[in-house]
């Protein structure tokens, strides 16, 4: 069986291009590369492609387990059988892990866990088999079947089929077959869904990363101005890790007091294997005085970097280079760790800001009104409903406060 891995080119022009490639001859594989090239053409970000890319990896090492040539079955107006749909959507549930144990056996040097023969079709007898959750899955099943669809138009087009009529007909039933099995996306209940910190945690982590506070994880004078700025940027504007870290020195205004997010998808000055991501839109946001005093402070004292000065970037590493989205991940767990182990993320304050948000205009804009600046303010289009999962606690306060004034009214005549 052929290996499959995806991996990250980078171009002349400092861009990145994730690759679906041959893991035998390190070649990319031409109808996933093509493939990519057109989400790139429709403007999709680096990260997408790749995750498109893993999940047509899948594709393609389901299929060579099984001996199948896609352009082979392609030519003879084939695609998939219903068993091997069946298949393709039961694997693509399992843990990558799993998946590779099985079709190309455990690591040298380790007795074998998982073979073929103990896959089972529908989900029985398979409680020694890890599984992925059903969003996930969904995710995974998505990308193929628009990479299968895609292909099939591509083929067509190509005249690759002996007969493309039939071959059109045939395609159709094999994508809506794998569509009509895709999980449905699993709805979190309200305790399952994040909420934003509550006020009395919000101060306490305000508390716990000012600079010279006893309670500071970190002794470094840069360090703890630094990650004081990298909690009030997150926590006063709302913006996601990735648009923090792709922030650079000539994005904030500081006569105007204001701070630039923009989406550069295919930087040229990008240099992080990582790469961090703005996933929304370009836009311009209002600094107030206590954080543009903080950029102020810390700006002082990243100048005096060497490494700082040879790079745009803002939000740097004790050396000044380009912090990565690992050592953002790193400054949480530290925070986790002398915080009691209680939640806290850098996403996490996205969804403190928007219950703020809420509680600031409320009775103050009409509903239209707060959609629309909310949406702007977080880089959502206009119609976007994402603000559905960044407001939890605040409607489910609302929620709770409505049902008590509903019972004392409904129960005062009783009294």
């Amino acid at each position: 069986m052929t290996g499959f891995s995806v991996v990250s080119v980078d171009l002349e022009s400092g861009e990145q291009m994730p690759l679906l490639c041959d893991a035998g001859t390190g070649l990319g594989l031409f109808e996933p590369t093509a493939y990519a090239l057109t989400m790139r053409s429709r403007g999709r970000a680096v990260n997408t492609i790749g995750q498109a890319l893993r999940s047509v990896q899948l594709l393609y090492q389901i299929l060579s387990a099984s001996g199948i040539d896609l352009i082979e079955r392609v030519k003879n107006n084939e695609l998939l059988t219903l068993g091997e749909v069946e298949t393709l959507v039961e694997q693509c549930k399992l843990k990558k892990q799993d998946l590779d144990e099985i079709h190309r056996g455990p690591p040298k040097g380790q007795p074998a866990r998982l073979s073929i023969a103990r896959f089972k079709k529908g989900g029985r007898q398979r409680t020694d088999l890890a599984v992925v959750s059903s969003n996930t899955a969904l995710v995974r099943l998505k990308y193929v079947a628009q990479y299968l669809a895609w292909l099939a138009e591509y083929a067509y087009l190509q005249k690759l089929p002996r007969d493309r009529e039939v071959f059109k007909g045939v395609a159709d039933k094999t994508i809506r077959a794998l569509s009509s099995r895709v999980p449905l996306a699993r709805k979190s209940g309200t305790h399952a869904r994040k909420r934003g910190l509550t006020k009395t945690d919000e101060a306490e982590l305000l508390e716990i990363v000012r600079p010279q506070s006893p309670r500071n994880p970190w002794s470094d004078e840069f360090l703890q101005l630094r990650n004081h700025l990298i909690v009030y940027l997150l926590l006063g504007l709302g913006i996601r890790k990735g648009e923090m870290l792709g922030v650079k020195a000539h994005d904030i205004n500081l006569s105007e007091s204001r701070l630039f997010i923009a989406r550069r998808a295919d930087d040229p000055e990008e240099r992080r294997r990582r790469r961090p991501a703005t996933k929304t839109y370009d836009r311009g946001l209002q600094v107030g005085a206590e954080l543009l005093a903080e950029l102020k402070r810390y700006l002082a004292l990243r100048s005096k970097l060497s490494l700082a000065r040879k790079h745009p970037y803002l939000i740097v590493g004790e050396r000044g280079e380009p912090l990565s989205l690992n050592a953002v991940d790193y400054m949480f767990a530290t925070l986790r760790k002398c915080w009691g182990g209680k939640p806290l993320s850098a996403h996490l304050l996205r969804h403190t800001w928007n219950d703020r948000f809420s509680e600031l205009v409320e009775g103050k804009l009409t509903e239209d009104e707060e959609k629309k600046v909310r949406n702007y303010l977080m880089g959502w289009s206009d119609q976007s409903r994402s603000a559905e999962n960044y407001t939890v606690r605040y409607v489910e306060q609302k929620a709770h406060t409505a049902l008590t004034e509903l019972q004392e009214k409904m129960f005062k005549a009783m009294r």
